[in-house]
């Protein structure tokens, strides 16, 4: 009972730490092309601005179900891992994004970061006896938060990366050090989690 409790707990642990760094990379948009449009970097009009921060949040919306099917059938520890792995790839390539269409492609591709709260939340369930599930998905819903953390620090990262604006160019490492902290995650996450 112990034993199964102190596993339940790190699987807990582990799936809200990936479900924030997801929901992290999930709202990247929303700081990141408000500072590029800000700074003049590209010159998007309010369309293209709203479909940049609309893209990422439909996606990962409408891929919770396919995603918790996957769940399901595959155990959420490959789900989890795949989609922070995923992720990473058009997350890096952010970086080199010069482009409103390739800006949008590949916030599709990112976008499905938000669609780990399916796949988090039906692992965790699994760790915990009835009773216990209520507790353990509002503690993994916790997670939510790092969307804070992006609007919160992200902007003040950007400014420093940027050297204060002197080095606008710098903005592109932003998506790098996400990307990084997925792959981390993805590796944490599977050395430290089982089906």
């Amino acid at each position: 009972e112990t034993h199964m409790s102190t596993k339940s707990h790190r699987m807990l642990f582990l799936s809200t730490m990936a479900f924030t760094v997801c929901f992290s990379a999930w709202m990247i948009n929303g700081v990141l092309v408000t500072f590029l449009v800000e700074n003049n970097l590209f010159t998007w009009n309010a369309v293209q601005i709203g479909f940049l921060l609309g893209v990422p949040v439909l996606v990962g919306s409408v891929m919770r179900l396919p995603v918790g099917i996957l769940t399901d059938k595959l155990g959420g520890r490959w789900v989890m891992a795949a989609i922070l792995l995923f992720c990473a790839i058009p997350m890096f390539f952010l970086s080199m994004a010069n482009s409103y269409t390739s800006f949008l492609l590949l916030s599709f591709g990112f976008g499905l970061s938000g669609s780990a709260f399916a796949a988090g939340g039906a692992y965790t369930a699994v760790w915990y006896p009835k009773e216990k599930q209520g507790t353990a998905l509002g503690i993994f819903g916790v997670g939510n938060v790092g969307a804070a953390f992006t609007t919160l620090f992200a902007p003040t990262i950007l400014n420093s990366l940027t050297k204060q604006g002197a080095d606008l160019e710098a903005w592109r490492t932003l998506p790098k050090l996400y990307a990084a902290l997925l792959v981390v995650f993805a590796v944490i996450f599977l050395l430290g989690t089982e089906n």
